[in-house]
């Protein structure tokens, strides 16, 4: 689908190159092909969203879809978190009814540990859209990252009454079953998952730690064996998701080569590390402390 939007708003850009909202259009593409999507390496998308932000903006300033697109940038992909925040906070000041905007901001903040003020703003966002499969999402993933495991998944629940085939939630609801050591349910969502999704990398990855955790090793270095295949094919595979599974295996030396290979390649999801509970086994260690320096966190 991502593909697909892509192709149409170049379309509309060949009828009318001075068309901002459609080079917004395409900066918010580029994002989630390589977040959701996760085919796409971030090197190779994100300097394409700073290019087509970058040119909404030069033709309207006032347009708040650019501006989020550029904090989008800004954080998880150059790591300037001051710089990130303005433009998300400027985006919601043009247009205070925007809910991707109060959606990401949610985000920045619990990457830094702000959780109440995240909770408020997915909140928001899921009052200004209720029907948005991703804002009633957003909602669960910051109860998460808060910790508040319960609440996570009655939002989850919640999301998948709305559409059981929504990958994404049924993905992240398995991840909280393994944070509550529900690993019959984790294993049994995160297998429905990783099919709704056609094996994406973070369907993929939360299924490999289930089982790993649940204690199905040969499970989990199976799904572990399908990952490097494929990011040593012509395909890709995520540095994050491969260092998840090697949490979950215990194996915490390959895990952190991995988390590094992940920094070095400016993989997006390294962006939540900082508070992601599922980096919580290595908090302690001076080598994690080091990345998270890297990336100003």
């Amino acid at each position: 689908g991502i593909q697909t939007a892509i192709e149409h708003f170049e379309r509309a850009l060949a009828k009318d190159p001075a068309y901002a909202l459609a080079y917004a259009g395409l900066a918010d593409c580029y994002v989630w092909i390589s977040f959701f999507a996760s085919t796409v390496p971030s090197r190779e998308s994100f300097p394409k969203v700073l290019a087509a932000a970058s040119k909404a903006l030069q033709l309207d300033d006032t347009l708040a879809e650019a501006h989020i697109a550029l904090g989008l940038y800004k954080s998880v992909y150059e790591w300037d978190w001051a710089g990130a925040e303005k433009e998300v906070r400027t985006a919601l000041q043009l247009n205070p009814a925007y809910a991707p905007g109060h959606q990401c901001y949610s985000q920045f903040l619990a990457a830094f540990g702000r959780f109440d003020e995240a909770i408020a703003e997915a909140k928001r966002a899921q009052e200004l859209d209720p029907v948005s499969l991703m804002m009633s999402t957003n909602l669960g993933w910051a109860y998460y990252f808060a910790r508040r495991y319960d609440q996570a998944i009655e939002q989850y629940r919640k999301t998948l009454a709305m559409d059981p085939n929504f990958g994404y939630a049924r993905t992240l609801l398995g991840q909280v079953y393994i944070f509550k050591f529900m690993y019959r349910e984790a294993i049994r969502e995160l297998e429905v998952a990783v099919e709704l999704t056609q094996g994406l990398p973070w369907a993929l990855s939360a299924l490999g730690v289930a089982y790993a955790q649940s204690g199905h090793q040969v499970a989990a270095r199976r799904v572990l064996e399908r990952m490097l295949a494929q990011r040593s094919g012509r395909g890709y595979f995520p540095p994050v998701n491969i260092a998840h599974v090697y949490l979950g295996l215990g194996d915490k030396d390959r895990a952190l080569e991995w988390a590094q290979k992940a920094v070095e390649e400016r993989d997006i999801r390294m962006g939540v590390s900082k508070t992601d509970p599922i980096w919580d086994p290595l908090r302690s260690d001076p080598r994690f402390t080091e990345l998270l320096r890297r990336m100003n966190l």
